[in-house]
């Protein structure tokens, strides 16, 4: 994974996350799996603003901004029923990966 140089020392998401172990990911170099976006609801990915970034039977790896938010993180437990592990983003670049990847369109095909 990627450090967290590209994230400023002064933004929140990234001490937050330094507090909480988690790793940083940069949205920009990342290898996506088609096959897994596709896959994830986008819906769920749009109004929780996270990105799938791996998954296997029993968890899933999703970049988040916050890693504090427990609600969010439940949620996404309780809707994908797998255990969840985060990386942080860049709030800005976590958000135009999210509707690059999940545009809001009339007809959900993965929801």
């Amino acid at each position: 994974m990627p450090t967290c140089a590209d994230i400023p020392d002064d933004d929140d998401d990234r001490r937050k996350g330094a507090h909480f172990g988690a790793e940083c990911v940069d949205l920009e170099r990342f290898p996506f799996d088609n096959e897994l976006l596709s896959r994830f609801p986008s819906a769920l990915a749009r109004e929780l603003k996270v990105l799938p970034l791996s998954s296997d039977e029993d968890a899933v790896t999703v970049a988040i901004g916050d890693p504090s938010d427990l609600d969010r993180i439940d949620r996404l437990h309780h809707e994908l029923k797998k255990q969840v592990e985060v990386r942080i983003a860049e709030s800005g670049q976590l958000s135009a990966f999210v509707a690059r990847f999940f545009p809001e369109t009339g007809a959900e095909s993965n929801d």
